[in-house]
Order: C-alpha cells, then structure tokens, then sequence
C-alpha cells in the first residue's frame, strides 16, 4: 500500500524514514484559516484532517494518507511560524523563561478496496523555556532553525 506524507516538514519526514517506512511527499495546499467557534484542540485536529483530505481526494488507489499540524499555545494566544527575524525574536521572548503548550494533531486517511478510514487524534505536551539572554535568542535564530515551523520557535536548543 502506498504510504504519502501530506507535509513539507523535514521532521515528519525525518521520523517515517526514521521508522524504515517507504513513501512519498505530497504538499497539501490546504486553506488553513482558523475556522471560527472552534477551541484550539479542534482547530488542530481539523488543520490536519484537511491537510490530509486534500491530498487524499488529489490521489487514487489504496493508499495511507498522512498530515500533521503543530499549534504553540501561551496564555491563549496561538503562536503561527515567524516570517522574519523580528517575529521570530518577538515570539522567543514571549516565551522566554516560561511555561507553554504544544499541541500536535495527526490526521491518517486510509483507502483499501472499498474500506476508508479516518483516524484523528492529538496530544499536549506542556513546555518550559529556560531563561534565555537576547545574545541566545539572537543565536538561535541565527541558525535559520526558527523559521518556517511552529516547533522551531517553541523549543529552541
């Protein structure tokens, strides 16, 4: 069965090579606006689903479906991927030597024969940002790691 990864995301991909898994890529150009009235565990779950969906009605035959959406929660405020080094230097010190919540959503849609499946689930983790000085978070960023993913933000080395 043929097994798509719905991401860009070198980590994913990282992790199902990781796991001795063949498969291929496919970039899903889903619309990922919030969706209004939705709490953040939902608005997860559902960025995934149609990250998925998309590719899955672009594909055919029986296939594995897999997308992914990672949301960096603080205080109720929703932390998207920096575009620039002022972004980026402005979220890393929100989230400077505190607390915050990474929610990760996974979506699978699978085709065999007749038989489609949906599974969809999530998971929280709580995150504690040391105290950073702005030489590290300027250090960090330097990298070019912080841009383009949620997570490069939330974790920093």
């Amino acid at each position: 069965m043929k097994i798509i990864l719905a991401s860009s995301s070198p980590r994913r991909k990282e992790l199902l090579e990781m796991m001795g898994l063949k498969f291929e890529v496919k970039v899903s150009n889903a619309d990922e606006t919030f969706k209004e009235g939705l709490n953040v565990e939902e608005q997860s779950k559902r960025l995934a689903y149609i990250k998925a969906k998309a590719v899955f009605e672009d594909t055919t035959g029986d296939r594995i479906v897999i997308a992914s959406d990672t949301m960096v929660i603080k205080q109720n405020k929703i932390y998207g991927k920096p575009h620039n080094r002022e972004e980026a230097i402005n979220m890393l010190m929100d989230l400077n030597d505190s607390k915050h919540q990474v929610i990760t959503s996974i979506c699978v849609l699978t085709q065999k024969g007749d038989e489609y499946t949906e599974q969809i689930d999530y998971d929280i983790a709580d995150v504690y940002f040391k105290k950073m000085t702005m030489e590290e978070i300027e250090s960090w960023i330097d990298t070019g790691e912080a841009y383009d993913k949620a997570r490069g933000i939330c974790c920093a080395k």
